[in-house]
């Protein structure tokens, strides 16, 4: 600092600036005073961060700051712990791997900035942000062969036993649905579909029935719009490819095979194997109609509630995100995996309760999974000819169920 200071002075000297010199001195002299203070402040990073008291509270309370019980905490730690370990070094020891995961957890179901979390954990802002994309990439990495599997054709048929059981609905391989995420930086040159639009990513979800993802897209918003940014993910394309789908089935109690599909609203355009609800002026007067759009409208909820089960666990989503788009994609990842993650905690402890709430999603100004655009468009003939035989059946003495009559009446659909 004294070497710095003499160098400074030799040169202002030349120029016979008094006061530019003070200021020089001043500065030099306060940066010293502040490094002081910082190095205090990081010399209890163990001993006096929000970490080293969580041992003292409650499970509950445990639970509700990271949103697993110590258990799953030790559980996805040992999962991740070589991905996430730090190297040892003569200047300092790394951060443990423990810290890693408590910073990275804290910060996805807060959401808030990282200079609170480094506060909190005594650590640099820049450090929270280096954590939370190494800890989310390593959640990715180890979480997503075991909790979101690539879908074989004994998945998909589990997957529509479990939607007509539990939300008396068909030869269905899931719920689609779409939702925009925020972001504060612009994606790219024109990351917004129009100029009054806030830039954002897309995330497209298929769920299943127990409100897990079972495949995720996510994409910037740039060269794409609403209106035809489903065709263009993977999932779109996949969705196409009937050879990885199972062969078409018969409804219960009937003959004629009839193929298996998936269920949307008006924010996912019509494609192949995308089944969608009669439009609202063609169901006044048919109450068969009626009865269709009720059991359809019972099996896509799954995808609205999984979006608000989501939201509802990581405040993450509550506020636009400001980190760079890779950063975006590798949180949202994270999210939707720890989500499965959980989901499939609550089915393996048989807590029935919990798994048949229905969560809708917060109000628009509560988060940032804003709805896609909707689409006005008629569906393919082949998936007309399909609903119609649905819409049979479901009035039918084979496939009827007792609430639906019931519903209509009290005009729940």
């Amino acid at each position: 600092m004294e070497a710095q200071a003499s160098l400074l002075l030799l040169d202002l000297e030349s120029e016979s600036d008094e006061e530019v010199t003070l200021q020089c001195l001043s500065s030099l002299l306060l940066n010293k005073r502040t490094r002081g203070k910082t190095s205090d402040f990081l010399k209890y990073k163990d001993s006096a961060s929000e970490l080293s008291f969580l041992s003292e509270l409650s499970d509950d309370v445990f639970k509700e700051t990271y949103r697993l019980s110590r258990v799953q905490f030790q559980e996805i730690h040992d999962m991740i712990e070589d991905d996430i370990r730090g190297k040892e070094s003569n200047a300092k020891s790394p951060i443990a791997t423990e810290k890693k995961l408590a910073v990275c957890l804290r910060y996805l179901v807060s959401g808030e900035r990282y200079k609170t979390i480094a506060l909190n954990y005594r650590i640099g802002d820049r450090t929270v942000s280096n954590i939370v994309n190494e800890v989310c990439a390593a959640l990715w990495t180890h979480l997503q062969p075991i909790y979101m599997p690539e879908p074989d054709i004994e998945l998909w048929k589990k997957i529509a036993s479990d939607y007509e059981s539990k939300w008396s609905f068909c030869n269905c391989l899931g719920a689609i649905g779409g939702k925009r995420i925020i972001t504060i930086q612009k994606v790219g040159i024109s990351s917004a579909t129009n100029d009054r639009e806030s830039p954002h990513v897309i995330l497209v979800a298929a769920v299943d029935a127990h409100y897990r993802f079972t495949f995720i897209d996510i994409m910037s918003a740039e060269r794409f719009n609403d209106e035809n940014v489903f065709e263009n993910t993977l999932f779109g394309k996949r969705l196409c490819n009937t050879s990885k789908l199972p062969e078409p089935n018969p409804l219960p109690g009937t003959e004629q095979p009839i193929p298996y599909v998936f269920v949307a609203d008006e924010t996912i355009p019509v494609i192949d194997n995308l089944m969608r609800a009669y439009p609202g002026q063609s169901v006044m007067n048919s109450y068969e109609k009626k009865v269709f759009n009720c059991r359809i409208g019972q099996a896509q909820q799954t995808a609205e509630c999984s979006f608000g089960i989501l939201s509802k666990i990581f405040h993450v989503f509550k506020k636009p995100f400001k980190c760079k788009l890779e950063a975006v994609e590798t949180i949202v990842m994270s999210c939707c995996i720890l989500h499965n993650y959980l989901r499939t905690k609550i089915l393996l402890s048989s807590d029935t309760c919990d798994d048949n709430c229905v969560f809708e999603l917060p109000f628009e100004n509560e988060n940032q999974l804003l709805p896609l655009k909707k689409y006005d468009m008629r569906i393919h003939n082949a998936l007309y000819s399909i609903r119609e035989k649905m819409k049979d059946f479901y009035i039918s003495p084979q496939g009827s169920v007792e609430w639906q009559h019931s519903a209509i009446e009290n005009s729940h659909f």
